[in-house]
């Protein structure tokens, strides 16, 4: 019987601040996990060198003996079904094939995904979705990723881009997204769009904690501390967001009826300071046949580990051959 012991496969969550990845062995352990930053405003060959230089030593520094077997990625509009990452907008890439050129690399089969898909397929095999069939997972990270997971499996679409939450029409002629449209949802409800808010509310806030608070240096836990010290401006800005949340959480509802929302990322440690104002909207939008029957859950992955998790799913999936690639 041959040893698979020393079998491993590479997870690739790359986010538009910074790329986590892990190597992985068949039980799920990660026995190794690091982050480098993604500077998506350079060449994307510089992120290819730099990435794929590093895990490979990390790999070879591990033990001589373990063999990667394969490479799966999650990645911001990387499609499925023909291994391409194409235009992210928070990016200056543009169309790259991307697995293409990581398996030259690797020397192995490398799969992509969108980044919010490898994150529902983490929480689905590792995460509070493991009861769940139909859930939809929602990245709060620099923008806003979504996964659809439906009857037991993510949707990909005809396209293979099904699941772009963060690019619904949340209001009329509103802020300008990277997309080209405007008052897309993600320019509400992500790390860039609460920013966004956060100013507008500091203004009309003056008195506000968070204007001794240098700008470029304000994060989410200041404006939680802010909120729990029930700054005016840190209530406002997560009762606003809360309410384009769950505008756009309603409209995903009418069309899918998920039995769950699972936040992952980023603005989701907010917790309930967030999501009691987005659950209050999103029933307030919704049809009555729907309201009661969604639940808002945050994950219990560690931040970080969740994309990675199921990015590896899929990579074993292909490296035991339980799915076929076409490129």
């Amino acid at each position: 019987m041959e040893n698979y012991s020393k079998d491993c496969v590479v997870g690739i969550d790359i986010g538009g601040t910074n790329t986590k990845y892990g190597i992985v062995n068949r039980s799920g352990k990660i026995l190794l996990s690091r982050s480098i930053p993604t500077k998506g405003h350079l060449p994307f060959s510089d992120f290819l060198s730099r990435s794929t230089s590093e895990i490979k030593q990390h790999i070879n520094n591990l033990d001589s003996s373990y063999e990667c077997l394969a490479v799966g990625m999650g990645v911001p509009d990387g499609n499925f079904l023909n291994g391409m990452m194409h235009d992210p907008p928070n990016f200056s890439w543009s169309n790259v094939p991307i697995a293409s050129l990581f398996s030259e690399l690797f020397e192995c089969p490398v799969v992509i995904t969108n980044d919010a898909n490898a994150a529902a397929m983490g929480e689905a095999r590792y995460g509070v979705a493991q009861k769940y069939d139909h859930f939809i997972e929602i990245t709060l990270g620099t923008g806003l990723g979504s996964g659809l997971y439906v009857d037991g499996s993510v949707v990909l679409g005809h396209s293979g881009h099904a699941g772009e939450m963060g690019h619904i029409i949340v209001e009329q002629g509103g802020r300008q997204c990277e997309c080209g449209l405007s008052g897309c949802l993600e320019m509400y409800v992500s790390n860039k769009g609460i920013m966004e808010t956060i100013k507008e509310c500091l203004i009309r806030h003056p008195e506000s904690s968070l204007n001794g608070i240098i700008f470029g240096d304000l994060n989410g836990k200041h404006i939680d501390d802010a909120f729990d010290n029930s700054d005016k401006a840190a209530v406002e800005c997560y009762q606003y967001t809360g309410e384009m949340l769950g505008k756009g959480l309603a409209t995903a509802v009418s069309i899918l009826s998920p039995e769950a929302f699972i936040f992952y990322g980023g603005f989701s440690n907010a917790g309930e300071r967030l999501l009691a104002s987005t659950k209050n909207s999103m029933n307030k939008h919704l049809m009555d046949v729907f309201k009661g029957t969604v639940t808002l859950k945050v994950s219990n992955m560690k931040e970080g580990t969740g994309a990675i998790l199921g990015a590896t799913a899929l990579a074993w999936d292909v490296a035991d051959d339980r799915i076929k690639l076409n490129y």
